[in-house]
């Protein structure tokens, strides 16, 4: 499920995608959790759960091929995805920054520092596909102008005036509900394992285990 370069020559475009959730070791694992973890929550809150989703996927996919074009060695993790979170989050708070305050510049100076930190580090470490890292950057910039969150202040014609959302283009009201189904269906499972869990716990408990001894002596 590694990106190779395959998918150059039309051959395995799940390669695109299956990168995304894979990693080459615990550590690698940790990190990207740890990044996701830092970035993501405000994404999400800016964005909503569709758009977040959609910026998630797109600049892992864009960072998956732009590592394709430029690298042949195979690669694997969400990085690429996690440095697109970074990327739209930056443009957001740069067009929306009059109605954000200070506050905006603060946390574009945080990120400037973050992308700048991990892109030198990728360039002197041969094991980091930076070239994954630059995809996904773009492709998270590009998904955040497109449909991400554009604040404007509209008159309502009563003398009141509101903030309103006006993105350049707006996801297809089919998208979000797929990942309302994919998000029911996730949710369907974590309760199934969580019971399931819970049952084989409750079977490793002493007295469950007395308690099934002194059932079984008592019918004989």
């Amino acid at each position: 499920g590694a990106k190779t370069s395959a998918i150059m020559d039309g051959r395995q475009l799940y390669r695109l995608v299956t990168p995304i959730f894979l990693h080459g070791d615990v550590a690698h694992l940790v990190s990207n959790t740890m990044a996701l973890n830092s970035v993501g929550p405000d994404v999400e809150t800016f964005f909503g759960r569709n758009r977040f989703l959609a910026t998630y996927f797109v600049s892992g996919i864009v960072g998956c091929l732009a590592s394709a074009i430029k690298d042949p060695m195979p690669s694997v993790g969400a990085s690429g995805a996690i440095f697109g979170l970074t990327g739209a989050q930056a443009v957001f708070l740069t067009r929306n920054r009059r109605f954000l305050g200070r506050s905006a510049d603060y946390a574009l100076d945080g990120l400037k520092q973050t992308i700048f930190f991990n892109l030198v580090s990728g360039m002197r470490s041969s094991r980091i596909d930076n070239w994954g890292h630059i995809g996904g950057l773009v492709g998270g910039a590009a998904c955040s102008y497109l449909f991400g969150p554009r604040l404007f202040v509209a008159d309502m014609g009563d003398g009141r005036r509101r903030l309103v959302d006006r993105p350049v283009i707006k996801l297809p009201r089919s998208f979000g509900q797929f990942t309302s189904v994919v998000s029911s269906k996730y949710k369907r499972i974590m309760r199934r394992m969580q019971v399931s869990r819970y049952q084989n716990e409750l079977s490793r408990k002493p007295w469950a285990r007395s308690q099934s001894t002194s059932t079984s002596t008592s019918s004989t």
